[in-house]
């Protein structure tokens, strides 16, 4: 690598992590005073795609600074002792050719242990999907009464103007956890254990999933893990991915019990009777969307469902509050 690009390399590498472990605060910040946990799941989400947005505008400019030798971001060696860069802000910095040479093949190591470890997941999420495609090999359809069910909830989404008569159900055997699967053609699929569950469980089980569908939720699952394994190194990135899908099952929680406020129980008793179920079981049979959860999220989501109003923060409800009583006073 010349050093001139491994010098600029090496600072956009470090100006991105600044600048993303900023926005990472900023976010956090955000956060903490979203009135939703819908909200919330669009801070996360929209941080995300800006880090990836970043990182590949980093690299387009070193890529474009390699192929266009006049570029004024390149440095020159200069009389074979020194190399300078140009930074963002304009300003040329002087550095020792041995420490630019030293910095450039420093780049290059690191570089070539990115895309090893990016290979590396990206084959991992490519056996997942082989993994899934295998499974559904086994699957087969519901008895009428499961299937009258979902065709039910499927109506009563309809009737509020969602359309989601291409979704699919199918029961899966080995399954701990009903799940959702696929946004081009979304599946729901079901552990043979809830055929025999009763009809007001099996309507909470498929409100949940179709809320899923609805809100796209497969599409996004697959962009954030798209933004994880494209910036793996990033521990701001994966928090934010454990924080992105705990909002999401919040705020599918949220529009549930808003819809339908009479389940609260019911719903609580089934996320911990899948939860159960999901830590019995040896190994996730498919990488999907599921309706458990661990038993961090767990606890904060049976709270949420059975608060009176579970899709408010702390700390709005403290704001408003103090809104209130400040208006008031005037």
């Amino acid at each position: 690598m010349d050093p001139s690009l491994g010098l600029l390399a090496a600072s956009g590498l470090v100006s991105f992590l600044l600048k993303t472990t900023a926005e990472w605060l900023v976010c956090l910040l955000l956060v903490r005073i979203a009135g939703s946990a819908r909200s919330r799941f669009n801070l996360w989400l929209a941080m995300l795609l800006g880090f990836a947005a970043q990182w590949m505008w980093m690299w387009v400019g070193v890529l474009w600074a390699a192929f266009d030798a006049d570029s004024h971001t390149r440095g020159r060696v200069a009389g074979g002792t020194s190399a300078a860069l140009t930074t963002a802000g304009g300003e040329r910095i002087a550095v020792p050719a041995g420490m630019a040479s030293t910095i450039a093949r420093s780049m290059m190591v690191l570089l070539a242990c990115y895309l090893a470890v990016a290979a590396w997941r990206m084959m991992g999420t490519l056996a997942a999907r082989i993994r899934l495609a295998r499974a559904m090999r086994h699957k087969s359809p519901p008895r009428e009464q499961v299937a009258t069910s979902f065709h039910e909830a499927i109506e009563q989404a309809a009737a509020r103007g969602t359309e989601l008569q291409r979704c699919e159900l199918w029961v899966l055997p080995g399954l701990p956890s009903p799940a959702t699967l696929g946004w081009l053609r979304p599946r729901v699929i079901v552990p043979p254990e809830c055929q025999s569950q009763d009809a007001a469980e099996l309507k909470v089980v498929f409100w949940h999933e179709l809320m899923h569908v609805e809100r796209r939720d497969a599409l996004w699952n697959s962009v954030v893990r798209a933004c994880r394994n494209l910036l793996w190194f990033h521990p701001c990135v994966h928090h934010a991915v454990v924080a992105l899908n705990g909002q999401r099952e919040l705020a599918c929680d949220a529009a549930v019990v808003r819809e339908h406020p009479h389940i609260r129980d019911v719903y609580a008793s089934c996320l911990l009777r899948f939860a159960r179920a999901r830590d019995l079981a040896p190994e996730p049979v498919v990488a999907g969307i599921e309706m458990a959860s661990s038993a961090n999220l767990l606890t904060m989501r049976v709270r949420s469902i059975l608060s009176e109003s579970p899709d408010t923060s702390r700390i709005s409800r403290t704001l408003r509050t103090t809104w209130r009583t400040t208006a008031s006073m005037l």
